[in-house]
């Protein structure tokens, strides 16, 4: 078959592939929860996915009622959530219940019976030493020796029994506010979870269209939405809309590079300018095809993409195009025959020979983060490296439609070179002391860089703030002050084990678990057998009898300490039916079975990297006397996992590419010197880095950890031309270097930089800090490039 015919199969085959693909790579989701980086085998999300099963841990829609003339909102407030509970979508209702009066109000006549049967014994040792105080006060021979000493009185409150749920109970009131309130707010629950981004979303578009509906039919009425899943959409579209921004930055300024770069380079040469415009369009196609084929391949290995991929999109199109000037650069200076497919691949493979092993090398570094646990870096290098095969197919195969090759108008014509070979100036005296002294300050600045290298567990750095929104200022008006901080969350297998959880935290606190404040569990509480149910029925009469045998004694009480009594002396046992659904929202399955589940609270606040870490080291496992071990689960529970994997192999993560490269360099050239020589500029780079950290000090973080493989891959490629130009030119290395491979590995730079230019130009600190460390350690990988090239000439060619 003839090369034509066989191209034009080729051809055919790729544009019927891109058109599939094209489907596939649309289709493909964005996932940006946290959840999506860990491994499947991680205990902690193992827990967080089975708190999908409860009616409601993730919280829902909130919604603020304001009044800007100062009427009652309570009355219209009832019939804007029955408006809004008939809500529907595909048939099904959106929302299976809300919160505005808060009917955990309706079990605090059954508040004793979710005491623990401690709680209970301890009550009543307060309440008879209540009243042994009021009878000794009663008492006119009485003196009390110890009213200035520091002994407490008896003091009768729910509160004082270290139950977040009773101090709930005690201190609760129908409505969170006055019910002649001008503010009040109420919580929507969904019927699907927080990670459907789809159904989110479609329900805060038409949340926000009902709200201008509402508040033109309820003139003075000011309505706003927020909460969990509120907040979750606008992170989720904040990181959309910022890596698109960047996307489309980094794109437009490729392009605008590739059309200068193409106008100076053959600006002096006889090359038309319609060839020029049909390199340029074979270009462009190359570029995006192969980067929606890529896409659409990854789409048969994930269903969606998480964050630290979707951050890369940008930079493909710059590494795409790197390889894409190599290769026009090499077909322009050797165009390869057509003659024969023996020939073309003959030729091919003289020519591009770097250029193979650039990719082979880069992608197979990047590749080796398959090896890793953290599915962020896995992800990363599946769809990195399926990149780097179809962009440098894809160029091979239609730069071979450039005029420069199927015209060979390019044998005889002069291209620009950008750079002069004797611009380095410098007599080898010169180099010889000057070099050394640049190698020692770098080693030092690296010295004094690595020591003080730190990791950034500030997560609140490295998100955009937004401030604070008209919703958060008016639901600071109902919300009670005080409180807990984030709470984490256990699912035992049964309600037995719940109960061996809860007693083992509970007799811990302030000693092994001393990084807990307080521990919390309904299925504990509540009495799911007859036998508990008959235990704490005595327990409860046997109060009530002490209550009713000294009513003279409790007569003068104080308005909190008489609700206790009258809750003791009313208290029924409760029943699944008359449970609130402040109750069943969050301490049911689903399915409407009671949830093992044990609630802790932190002594401190999560916000921090490093605190969340020590949390749940201390904390986010428990076992129990069975043997059994439990693991915890919230947000800040599974960042601090993500976290910590992500410390931990940020070593793998240099390590593994670098002696990818080293040990596909070493088999290559076969030679020690020559493969050091590669690496030299990657080594160089490095501590060229630190050096720069000691002066203008940066932190690594969640975001920009992933750009050291890039940068290491960038530097590779730079060290296997200089390397390729020495084995060629061995005489004149120096100035055919600068002359003919510099300038290109120079614009291959840029165009790799521009891939990430993008990134400086949207609000999201830890993306920004992506860029800055990308568009520095390449820029200081192009020069550490040129000083191995000195270093080369000067001490191994000794010229």
């Amino acid at each position: 078959m003839k090369t034509r015919n066989i191209l034009f199969v080729l051809v055919i085959g790729y544009l019927l592939s891109f058109g599939f693909l094209s489907y596939r790579a649309l289709n493909l989701q964005f996932n940006g929860e946290l959840i999506a980086l860990l491994p499947d085998d991680n205990n902690h999300l193992s827990t967080y996915k089975k708190l999908e099963q409860l009616n409601s841990t993730e919280g829902g829609f909130s919604l603020v009622i304001h009044s800007d003339n100062g009427e009652p909102v309570i009355e219209p407030a009832h019939a804007i959530r029955d408006t809004l509970l008939k809500l529907t979508a595909n048939g099904k209702r959106i929302f299976r219940g809300a919160e505005l009066e808060n009917d955990l109000y309706d079990i605090r006549e059954s508040a004793l019976f979710l005491m623990t049967e401690n709680e209970l014994d301890r009550l009543y040792e307060e309440v008879d030493e209540y009243v042994t105080q009021k009878k000794l006060e009663a008492n006119p021979l009485y003196v009390d020796f110890e009213k200035d000493g520091a002994e407490e009185q008896p003091n009768l409150e729910l509160g004082a029994l270290s139950s977040v749920l009773l101090e709930e109970v005690a201190n609760t009131r129908r409505y969170k506010m006055n019910e002649d309130s001008s503010v009040i707010s109420m919580l929507f629950l969904p019927d699907f979870p927080k990670s459907d981004y789809t159904n989110v979303e479609q329900t805060y578009q038409l949340l926000l269209q009902k709200k201008s509906e509402i508040q033109q039919n309820y003139n003075g009425l000011e309505l706003f939405w927020g909460g969990s899943y509120v907040d979750h959409y606008h992170k989720i579209n904040d990181i959309q809309a910022s890596i698109t921004k960047a996307l489309i930055i980094g794109i437009l300024s490729l392009i605008g590079f590739l059309v200068a770069y193409m106008i100076l380079i053959n600006r002096k040469s006889a090359y038309k300018a319609g060839y020029i415009l049909l390199d340029l369009g074979l270009m462009f196609f190359v570029l995006f095809s192969g980067f929606i084929i890529s896409i659409g391949l990854s789409s048969f290995l994930f269903n969606e993409i998480n964050v630290f991929t979707g951050i890369i999109f940008s930079i493909l199109f710059g590494i795409n195009l790197d390889y894409i000037l190599h290769l026009y650069s090499a077909n322009k200076q050797h165009p390869p025959s057509l003659t024969s497919i023996r020939r073309l691949l003959s030729s091919y493979l003289f020519s591009t020979r770097p250029i193979l092993l650039s990719c082979l090398t880069t992608g197979l570094a990047i590749m080796s983060l398959i090896f890793a646990e953290f599915n962020g870096f896995i992800q990363f290098g599946i769809i990195f490296f399926i990149n780097i095969l179809v962009n440098l197919f894809s160029t091979y195969l239609f730069l071979l439609f450039s005029p420069s090759v199927s015209k060979r108008t390019a044998g005889n014509q002069e291209s620009v070179s950008l750079l002069d070979g004797s611009l380095p100036g410098l007599s080898r005296r010169t180099r010889s002391v000057a070099l050394p002294l640049l190698l020692t300050v770098i080693s030092i600045g690296a010295f004094f860089g690595a020591r003080s290298l730190s990791f950034n567990f500030n997560f609140s750095d490295l998100e955009p703030d937004s401030g604070p929104s008209a919703f958060d200022s008016f639901n600071s008006e109902t919300e009670e002050g005080g409180g807990y901080h984030e709470p984490s969350y256990f699912i035992t297998d049964n309600i037995q084990q719940s109960k061996d959880l809860f007693f083992e935290i509970s007799e811990g606190i302030g000693n092994e678990y001393k990084d807990i404040e307080r521990v919390e569990s309904f299925s504990t509480r509540y009495p799911v057998s007859e036998q508990e149910l008959s235990m704490k029925s005595r327990k409860v009469a046997g109060i009530q009898q002490l209550l009713t045998n000294n009513e003279e004694f409790l007569a003068n009480l104080d308005p909190e300490e008489k609700e206790v009594i009258e809750i003791a002396e009313n208290t029924v046992p409760p029943t699944i039916e008359t449970l609130p659904n402040y109750i069943k929202n969050r301490f049911f399955f689903k399915d409407g079975s009671i949830a093992p589940l044990v609630i802790i609270y932190p002594a401190m606040s999560l916000s921090n990297g490093e605190t969340s870490i020590q949390f749940r080291k201390s904390s986010g496992s428990i076992r129990i006397d069975s043997g059994k071990t439990f693991y915890a689960a919230s947000t800040s529970i599974i960042a601090s996992s993500i976290l910590e994997l992500l410390i931990r192999e940020s070593t793998f993560l240099f390590v593994a590419p670098l002696l990818t490269i080293f040990g596909i360099l070493l088999v290559y050239y076969r030679s020690l010197l020559q493969a050091l020589m590669a690496v030299a500029p990657l080594l160089i780079t490095i501590g060229m880095l630190l050096t720069i950290r000691s002066v203008f000090p940066f932190d690594i973080n969640l975001y920009n950890v992933i750009v050291f493989p890039i940068i290491i891959g960038v530097g590779a490629d730079n060290g296997i031309h200089l390397v390729d130009s020495w084995i060629k030119n061995n005489s004149g290395f120096l100035s055919y270097f600068l002359s003919e491979r510099f300038p290109v590995l120079a614009a291959c730079s840029v165009t790799t930089i521009l891939g990430f230019i993008g990134l400086m130009f949207i609000d999201h600190p830890g993306m920004e800090s992506v860029g800055i460390l990308a568009i520095a350690g390449i820029t200081t990988t192009l020069l550490a490039t040129y000083f191995t090239a000195l270093l080369l000439q000067t001490y191994v060619l000794k010229k």
